[in-house]
């Protein structure tokens, strides 16, 4: 060991200094995107409430996803029936009601 040992001792520790606002940003950025991801999944399962309770229990990303897909799995299945007539009345600009209060907006009547 002598004097020698003790200076590589010293250069070792230097190098492993940890940079602690790098280390918040990466943090940070880690934990938004988290958040994000766990927001996107709700919503694209219908079920924005749960959003909060996921993040406070701190479910992985994998985890919300099966939460998720095994709740739509046991949820009431959503039909829905468009009418034969729906499609040709709904693609006519004069009968659509959004496109006639643009035109009122406008003045183009």
């Amino acid at each position: 060991g002598g004097p020698e040992h003790a200076a590589g001792n010293i250069v070792a520790a230097a190098t492993n200094v940890v940079d602690l606002d790098q280390a918040r940003t990466t943090a940070r950025s880690e934990a938004l995107a988290y958040a994000r991801e766990v927001n996107e999944l709700c919503q694209l399962a219908g079920q924005p409430g749960l959003t909060a309770a996921f993040l406070n229990e701190g479910a992985s990303v994998a985890q919300v996803r099966k939460t998720l897909l095994a709740g739509r799995a046991q949820g009431t299945e959503i039909s829905s029936l468009i009418h034969p007539d729906a499609a040709s009345t709904a693609a006519s600009p004069e009968q659509n009601p959004l496109m006639k209060a643009v035109k009122k907006l406008t003045g183009k009547d």
